[in-house]
This record gives structure tokens, sequence and C-alpha cells, in this order.
């Protein structure tokens, strides 16, 4: 995969779960200085800033949402106006698909914490799309459902 293509990857990722387009900057800057070109694949560039993310939470220096590029499709601008720590359980849980016992692990929470935060952005989504509360109220179940990873 290009560089670029996996900056832009990154800085989206990093965007829709800080909302602010400096932080999200800065998150893939950091990122890629902690990476080793000589030994580790591009591919871990995500992996990186998502680390960088969340120290950077755990610092308290995430806040609410700022400039958000207006290229941005409608339905991640929806995400980026979620409460910060429903659209970051969100992002890394349904959008990068990470496993809840990691992003427990990543944000020093409970497993119930990232269901019920991810349940509440399925839900408030749920009315900017359009999809129906009941759509919406099953796929909150099927989240709630799910056995820890």
């Amino acid at each position: 995969m290009h560089w670029r293509k996996l900056v832009h990857q990154a800085f989206i990722v990093a965007l829709l779960i800080t909302g602010t387009t400096e932080d999200a900057e800065a998150a893939v800057l950091e990122g890629i200085s902690s990476l080793d070109l000589a030994d580790e694949p591009r591919k871990l560039l995500i992996n990186r800033t998502i680390v960088a993310l969340i120290e950077h939470r755990n610092r308290n220096t995430l806040q609410k949402r700022g400039h958000v590029p207006n290229t941005l499709a409608r339905e991640l601008q929806s995400v980026v106006d979620l409460a910060p720590d429903i659209r970051i359980c969100f992002v890394l849980r349904m959008l990068i698909g990470l496993p809840s016992q990691v992003c427990a692990d990543l944000l020093r929470v409970e497993i119930s914490q990232i269901k019920r935060r991810v349940t509440a952005a399925v839900l408030t989504l749920s009315h900017v799309k359009g999809i129906g509360l009941s759509t919406a109220r099953a796929v909150a179940m099927s989240v709630a459902a799910q056995s820890p990873e």
C-alpha cells in the first residue's frame, strides 16, 4: 500500500477519534515518527496513530469537536458529532473492528463500558441516518450480546 493512502487512512481514523483536524494531524505525525521504517511494515501506521491518540486521551488532551473538513462524508461527520467517549469506542470497536477486550484495555475501562458506549453511538447515529429505531435496537442488542473476545 502506498504511503499516501496509509497516511490518509490514519488521518481519517484520527479525525474520527479526535474530532479535530489539528489533533488528528499531530497523532498521525507522532505515529509516523514512532515507526522504525527499516524494520516495521508501513501498515502499522494506523496502529501507531491509535496508540498516540490513546496516550493523548489519557493525558486529557482530547477535547470536544473542532474544525473538521467539509469534505468528510455526512455519515462520518455524524460520527465526529458524537460525545468523545462514545465516539472513540464506536470508532475503535465498530469501524476499525478491534475486539471489545482490546478496546477496553486501550481505554482502561471495563468491557461493559465499551458495549454501553457503542450501543449509545448506534442509537444516536440511527436518529441521524434515519435507519429506524428497530434496526438500531437490533444492532445495539447484538453489540450487548457479544461475548468478550
